[in-house]
């Protein structure tokens, strides 16, 4: 289930949008893949493989490896293979288009709002300002 999410430009194309980013909030509904990303995106883990993460985890490896396949198919997580093991990164690229859709969405929604649109400006300003210290 090789999904082609965020590869592409939407356009009018509303039914892929959506259909895509239903995916992508499935696989991010789940605690564990939550913390396999959070662990990835770390600023002390940024490779893991799937010993590391089931260790980490306290979880069997076919059980981390079923999430990280799942993580895999939305093109989230990309491998990395280095000599006998498999390790895994998080797929910036994919990061930021999700975060630009997320973003695109909730000003379509907050137009509608003005007060609401101004208070998500102002902690979106907030937040990049804190990134660049």
């Amino acid at each position: 289930m090789n999904i082609s999410i965020f590869l592409y430009p939407y356009g009018d194309n509303m039914h892929n949008f959506v259909e895509d980013m239903a995916k992508v909030l499935k696989a991010l509904g789940d605690p564990t893949r939550l913390k396999i990303i959070r662990l990835l995106a770390s600023k002390t883990e940024t490779k893991l493989c799937v010993s590391d993460l089931s260790q980490k985890l306290g979880m069997s490896q076919p059980a981390v490896s079923q999430h990280i396949k799942t993580l895999k198919n939305i093109n989230l997580l990309y491998p990395d293979r280095d000599g006998m093991q498999v390790f895994y990164h998080i797929n910036i690229d994919v990061f930021e288009e999700i975060k630009k859709n997320f973003d695109e969405l909730f000003m379509m929604a907050f137009e509608k709002n003005p007060k609401l649109k101004i208070q998500y400006n102002n902690e979106n300003k907030k937040g990049e300002s804190n990134k660049n210290e």
